[in-house]
């Protein structure tokens, strides 16, 4: 169960450190069946665990305390979470979502379920992370954020890091990507181009809840074009490098646009 806190990176953060104690657990949990059924029940189980309270962390990125007040009772009924906690909370997901420990993408007892790549449930709650964290109304909500004080240019800010931890290979002269990260990096490729190529379906207040405002594709926009050039330097300063193709390809998907 992810339990509510006002600190969901620290509880996170200890919460990690049992899912790996039940990692381990499995097995002997298991020891008395005829087949891996529930092994591999139980392993999914806990990586849905892990989904949520990943998700418990997210929440914070474009966030707000609601406390709901009359109109005769003073203050804001909703407080935007502190700047400084909104960053830690990203660096937590880059830290441990999106860099996964090995007990949780290949845990001692893998040969025993696996025999392929495919299906990876670990992969596919990565990606609906990323879904998550470009979801429309948040970034609506850092949009309005932009507006209060200390809160400058957050917009910008949580995307740029968004960006650059999503592809820190570029930063580095040996950009050689993990099979992992290539399947997230372009399903991030993917999901920016179709948000900022999105054609409005409606000229109402409601019919538009679900899109983007031109002012959010600019700056996405801004993004895609500054990551192609990133990764333009990168494929000039390492020809050699194994994932040249992967690159290659990102490009392929930013030049059609």
């Amino acid at each position: 169960e992810v339990v509510e806190s006002s600190d969901p990176v620290k509880s996170t953060a200890m919460a990690l450190k049992n899912i790996e104690r039940i990692i381990k657990l499995l097995p002997k949990a298991c020891e008395d069946q005829k087949d891996n059924v529930r092994l591999i029940r139980l392993y999914n189980k806990t990586i849905d665990l892990w989904y949520h309270h990943m998700q418990h962390v997210a929440s914070l990125i474009g966030g707000y305390d609601m406390q709901y007040k009359s109109i005769n009772q003073s203050g804001s009924m909703y407080n935007p979470i502190p700047m400084e906690s909104q960053i830690v909370a990203l660096n937590f997901l880059f830290q441990n979502a999106f860099n996964p420990p090995d007990w949780l993408v290949n845990p001692y007892f893998n040969s025993k379920i696996n025999y392929s790549i495919h299906p990876s449930n670990l992969l596919i709650y990565q990606q609906k992370l990323i879904s998550e964290l470009l979801r429309v109304t948040r970034f609506k909500r850092l949009e309005y954020m932009d507006n209060i004080e200390g809160y400058d240019n957050i917009f910008l800010m949580i995307l740029e890091k968004l960006q650059s931890n999503m592809f820190k290979e570029l930063k580095v002269y040996q950009s050689n990507v993990k099979p992992r990260n290539q399947e997230l990096q372009v399903f991030y490729i993917d999901i920016m181009i179709g948000k900022m190529t999105q054609k409005s379906q409606s000229f109402t207040v409601n019919g538009k809840f679900g899109e983007y405002t031109e002012y959010s594709k600019g700056k996405i926009m801004e993004q895609l074009i500054n990551l192609k050039k990133d990764i333009e330097k990168a494929v000039r300063r390492n020809r050699k490098s194994s994932s040249i193709g992967h690159w290659k390809l990102c490009l392929k998907k930013l030049n059609e646009i």
